[in-house]
């Protein structure tokens, strides 16, 4: 299994979070999250950017940055804020 580390930029628009969702979901299950997990995972993801279109002042860009580390991935969702979302992987030796 690879680590990976990468940001993808999408418009500050709706239509888009579906495809945030889904990235999040290949990322957690590429680096082996249980199924349960996964799910939360790119609910938590797409809920996140749902908040961020929501608040008064939300940039024209989103960025998430879908970052495998040693126990766990992480999106970190960059709308002028930041938000973390975290899914742990399993028997991580």
């Amino acid at each position: 299994m690879t680590d990976f580390d990468f940001t993808i930029s999408v418009p500050a628009d709706r239509r888009y979070a579906d495809t945030l969702r889904a990235l999040a979901a290949r990322a957690a299950r590429q680096a082996g999250c249980a199924a349960g997990e996964v799910e939360a995972f790119e609910t938590e993801v797409h809920d996140a950017v749902l908040r961020c279109l929501a608040g008064a002042s939300h940039p024209d860009v989103i960025s998430v940055t879908l970052r495998q580390g040693a126990t766990d991935v992480e999106a970190l969702i960059d709308c002028g804020r930041t938000i973390r979302v975290a899914c742990h992987i399993p028997n991580v030796v």
